[in-house]
């Protein structure tokens, strides 16, 4: 599918705009009007489930930052996923959009909800603070600490090695 016949894309936002369409796109030409009057010119798509944002086309649904993507560059190359550089899941500047592999995308996280430290790859364990980082398909200890600071530093060090342009220690 050609996104370009739909929409336009508005660098300064990262939103996808529904383009006017031609009447003869349309089983009839007032429904064509009155989906021209309603849509064109304005921001398209609404949000998925999961947090993204979502458009579709005569029912084909696909994620906007993937049809973003594919806009500028073509298909997302394969077995690749795209991430948000800043976790932001409806910033779709196209700056901000990178491919990745399932694991990166993991590694770009923030801290997850039943975290109990306040810091990522940081965990209370026996009046102590444990460090530990997901790199290469296995978990790496990093080691007991007295304080979750401390761990966490341990984690943060760690991270800019392990896992580089995709290191996110909060």
């Amino acid at each position: 599918m050609n996104w370009h016949d739909f929409f336009t894309y508005d660098a300064d936002t990262g939103n996808l705009i529904w383009k006017r369409r031609d009447l003869r796109s349309f089983a009839n030409e007032r429904m064509g009007k009155v989906w021209n009057t309603r849509f064109a010119g304005n921001v398209a798509g609404g949000k998925h489930n999961c947090g993204y944002t979502h458009v579709s086309v005569n029912g084909n649904k696909k994620l906007a930052h993937i049809v973003i993507w594919e806009m500028h560059y073509g298909p997302v190359p394969d077995g690749k996923d795209l991430d948000h550089c800043d976790t932001v899941k409806t910033n779709n500047r196209i700056g901000n959009l990178r491919p990745c592999s399932n694991d990166q995308n993991a590694w770009n996280t923030g801290i997850r909800k039943m975290n109990k430290s306040g810091f990522k790859g940081v965990a209370p364990h026996k009046g102590a603070w444990v460090a530990q980082i997901r790199a290469n398909g296995k978990n790496n200890y990093l080691g007991r600490f007295r304080s979750p600071e401390e761990a966490h530093a341990a984690y943060g060090d760690a991270a800019k090695e392990m896992h580089g342009q995709f290191a996110r220690t909060a």
